[in-house]
């Protein structure tokens, strides 16, 4: 079994349980420093790559938080309405 202290383990562990209690009915789960939310489904096939991820930092371009190599061109507008 995976460490218990790492946190995309722990939503797994979370989802694989609640799937369980509801009966397949909940299969989704948020990740968040405050910062960075990250959506998981239970039925992926790795943690480490397969979520969603929201920068709130960048898509907000609060100080601190610039646009990376692979950001540029993308409208904090455009971003948004991607992620919803």
């Amino acid at each position: 079994m995976a460490e218990q202290g790492v946190p995309s383990t722990q939503v797994m562990h979370y989802l694989r349980r609640a799937d369980d209690i509801t009966g397949g009915a909940m299969r989704w789960g948020v990740l968040t420093n405050g910062r960075h939310w990250r959506l998981y489904w239970q039925g992926a096939l790795s943690i480490a790559e397969d979520f969603f991820e929201i920068d709130l930092g960048k898509l907000f371009g609060l100080p601190g938080c610039e646009a990376e190599l692979f950001d540029a061109g993308v409208e904090p507008d455009h971003a948004f309405r991607l992620s919803s």
